[in-house]
């Protein structure tokens, strides 16, 4: 990794941080990661869970690039951990970054992964662990939809930074 990209990702991984020692909402995090996914990484696709322990469900908080038809269906059904084998609750159980640049042929690919691959067209699709020291709090999800370049090192490696 070269150094330019380098003082990207820290100056976005600052920028986040000072929110998290001054007083702000969960909301306004939310939306700052967004924000930077958004303008300074150049994807337009991507969504924030937010995993809810008491009912073990990764809940749709924030979701981006999408019609409203689907934005609204993906935060009305949220994922049961316990329950959903798909990349989503693998990444909120094991905090471990799942990437997957083709979803007809990547072995660890379930059903339910390909049903939510057709319904929101997806392509290459990248899902990282947000943690709060160390405790995974959710997962930010980024992807191309389906023709578009694949998620590239670059962009994985900034990712699972921030």
């Amino acid at each position: 990794m070269n150094y330019e990209i380098t003082d990207q990702i820290l100056s976005h991984v600052y920028r986040i941080s000072t929110l998290l020692t001054e007083p702000a909402t969960v909301d306004k995090v939310i939306e700052s990661i967004m924000q930077t996914v958004r303008q300074d990484f150049n994807f337009n696709r991507c969504s924030v869970y937010l995993l809810n322990k008491n009912n073990h469900k990764l809940e749709c908080k924030y979701i981006t690039g999408f019609s409203p038809e689907l934005e609204s269906f993906v935060k009305e059904r949220p994922f049961n951990i316990t329950k959903h084998d798909c990349i989503e609750t693998r990444v909120a159980r094991t905090g471990e970054p799942v990437l997957v640049k083709n979803f007809n042929s990547a072995p660890n690919v379930t059903e339910l992964d390909r049903k939510v691959t057709s319904r929101m067209g997806r392509g290459c699709t990248l899902y990282v662990p947000l943690k709060i020291k160390g405790d995974t709090i959710g997962i930010l999800g980024v992807d191309k939809k389906h023709g578009e370049p694949e998620i590239n090192e670059k962009e994985f490696e900034s990712l699972s930074i921030l």
